[in-house]
């Protein structure tokens, strides 16, 4: 697994793990979520991760390569990456405020298969 990151946010950012009695419940599994105010500087360069990444920008501008892209990440814009896969986000431009969950499962895969078709 490849990670490299710089955590370079606020002290208004927050995340938590799931507990392992939510999993069977849903057709994915919530493996982790939070709420990010990123500053310059943000930054997660990954690939290799066994989950998906789904991402809701609130304000300001983040990047995000993927899949032989680069787009921008604007307020209101939700992006869906596939952890496995090499990918790149970081802040465009200070402060950049976004929700993002890590969720596992088949299911998942099959919507990503869908929005692609």
């Amino acid at each position: 697994m490849k990670l490299e990151y710089a955590l370079c946010l606020s002290p208004a950012s927050c995340s938590c793990h799931a507990t392992p009695l939510l999993r069977p419940l849903l057709p994915f599994q919530l493996h982790s979520a939070g709420y990010f105010e990123a500053l310059d500087g943000y930054f997660t360069d990954r690939e290799g991760l066994d989950s998906w990444l789904l991402m809701l920008t609130v304000s300001g501008q983040g990047s995000l390569e993927y899949r032989g892209s680069r787009c921008g990440l604007g307020a209101g814009m939700l992006a869906l990456v596939n952890c496995r896969e090499p990918h790149r986000y970081a802040c465009f431009r200070g402060p950049w405020c976004f929700w993002w969950v890590h969720i596992t499962g088949e299911t998942v895969g099959e919507y990503d298969r869908r929005i692609q078709a």
